[in-house]
């Protein structure tokens, strides 16, 4: 809010308006499958905090909800499927 200020009085003639960020990368309101897919994610990590889990995040890999160690989140080597570098070249083609 201050930096829309300052950037106000030096241009009084610009239209400022302070945004969040994660509003706007969300890309709107949540649809069933959002939804659906925040509980999921939610009931398991509450279940891995009753089991005790420790360091680890919760998230899809091949339509599972399994948990995955921090360090191999951040630092494994995550495969690509063919098919997705296949179908970036048609729809990035101009």
């Amino acid at each position: 809010m201050a930096l829309a200020n300052a950037y106000q009085q030096h241009f009084p003639e610009a239209d400022t308006r302070v945004t969040v960020l994660g509003h706007i990368q969300r890309g709107g309101k949540p649809s069933a499958n959002d939804r659906i897919l925040a509980s999921r994610l939610g009931a398991h990590a509450v279940k891995g905090l009753i089991e005790g889990k420790k360091g680890v995040a919760v998230g899809v890999i091949n339509h599972e909800i399994v948990f995955t160690k921090f360090e191999e989140a951040i630092y494994g080597k995550k495969e690509i499927s063919e098919n997705l570098w296949i179908m970036n070249g048609i729809l990035t083609r101009s």
